[in-house]
């Protein structure tokens, strides 16, 4: 599946999976459309990924939301040729082409991060930016070294963060950015591959929706892969301590998502998404048309939430996302 974005006559054009055109035609919007797409000239990004990954859907409706052009390239989940330019053979994998120079970003949340803080700074270049987010290691909680990306929930922008303000959105943005990475990307697994059967739904739907389909190498990942994750959803079950019934985890997620958000808000961001409102959905979108996703609509308040954010990234709301760059 690709997604072609074009910019013609001040006018932002998209082309997704099932051919649809929307356009941008509100005189806002299309003003930004504008902004973005100087912002964007003479870029070329490249989304590595894989159909079934949450951190992939999340990176995808990110980059969707905000108008960024982008070229959408399925990775075969056992043999990654796709990514054997890299070092790095985990996805999502974007790359970023400018003035000659390639820029290789991973982890979901720091590519996020990094081109939203591109956007709202004029003078700062991808590269530079990146040396805001260290790579270090530290010591977890069972003794074993990891490495860490310090800051990766958070924006660069000049203007400071007030450590005593509890109302600055940026901290609640970061807050929960930080938990869909940290608690409910777990659920996603466990919940999607739980049966054999919920497993194979997965992968045939995503096989078809993907360009192995009708392929030797679609039917090795649909049967392959359903097994192999199958029994990778019960070691993860045991490893995050989930209950035995896993759905339970996810409609408690999803309830504390919208009990957050609360009665007077739309989206976390107000009246716009946020970063916060786009990850999440992004992980939750992987399980659309599957038992999982109707599970959780009859048995969760997320759905109005849900399909409004759905709304906002298809239509490239995000052109005016509220990125918070002020408290």
């Amino acid at each position: 599946m690709f997604f072609s974005m074009l910019f013609g006559g001040g006018t932002f054009v998209y082309l997704n999976n099932k051919r649809q055109l929307i356009r941008c035609h509100h005189k806002d919007v299309e003003n930004t459309c504008n902004a973005y797409a100087e912002k964007w000239k003479g870029t070329k990004i490249k989304l590595y990924q894989y159909q079934t990954c949450p951190f992939c859907t999340k990176t995808r409706c990110f980059l969707q939301a905000q108008g960024i052009p982008f070229e959408n390239i399925e990775v075969h989940p056992i043999f990654k040729k796709e990514i054997q330019f890299s070092k790095s053979k985990k996805v999502p994998l974007v790359t970023v082409e400018k003035n000659g120079k390639l820029q290789q970003l991973s982890d979901s949340s720091l590519i996020i991060s990094v081109l939203s803080s591109y956007m709202i700074n004029n003078d700062r270049e991808i590269e530079e930016l990146v040396k805001c987010y260290p790579i270090t290691t530290v010591v977890n909680e069972k003794g074993k070294a990891e490495k860490v990306i310090l800051n990766k929930h958070w924006l660069i922008s000049e203007e400071p963060v007030v450590q005593t303000a509890e109302n600055d959105p940026r901290k609640e943005e970061a807050k929960w950015r930080f938990w869909v990475d940290d608690y409910l990307v777990h659920l996603i697994s466990p919940n999607v591959y739980r049966t054999y059967r919920e497993a194979f739904q997965a992968f045939d739907y995503h096989v078809k929706q993907g360009r192995f389909n009708g392929t030797w190498e679609g039917v090795v990942a649909k049967y392959l892969g359903s097994v192999a994750m199958w029994g990778i959803a019960k070691k993860l079950k045991k490893k995050y301590k989930l209950e035995e019934n896993v759905r339970l985890d996810l409609y408690r997620a999803c309830n504390t998502w919208t009990e957050a958000i609360g009665k007077d808000r739309t989206f976390m961001g107000g009246s716009k998404p946020n970063l916060a409102d786009v990850s999440v959905f992004g992980v939750l979108s992987v399980m659309e048309n599957l038992d999982a996703f109707q599970d959780v609509l009859k048995h969760t308040s997320i759905k109005k939430w849900y399909y409004k954010t759905k709304q906002a990234i298809e239509e490239h709301n995000g052109q005016n996302l509220n990125l918070n760059i002020s408290a």
